[in-house]
């Protein structure tokens, strides 16, 4: 099966519904909840995504460079409603490595 890679700007409505208070991933963390399948989706639009060749849309940028930060922050809420903290971690660290894929290093 060949993957269909897309620009920044294409994954703006994916990684923005992510932060849907009800459905995302990002929007079910800030309510202390760790979903897997969620997390699971995130990954899959960032492993999709190609920057190469662009410049970055704004609105991609800012929906992904707060996301370790933000994750880092939820730590307390994952583990006041029982959650793995451990997964937490996990998820964070493929994702900031995902991140340094796609939007580089300094």
């Amino acid at each position: 099966m060949k993957w269909k890679y897309m620009d920044g700007k294409a994954a703006v409505p994916k990684l923005d519904s992510e932060w849907d208070e009800e459905t995302g991933f990002f929007g079910r963390l800030r309510h202390g909840i760790f979903d897997q399948d969620g997390f699971q989706r995130v990954i899959n639009i960032l492993e999709l995504v190609d920057t190469s060749g662009e410049q970055l849309d704004s609105r991609f940028v800012s929906l992904t460079w707060f996301i370790p930060t933000f994750m880092e922050w939820q730590r307390v809420r994952v583990r006041e409603r029982g959650g793995t903290v451990h997964d937490l971690d996990h998820a964070q660290q493929v994702i900031i490595e995902l991140l340094f894929k796609v939007l580089g290093t300094p």
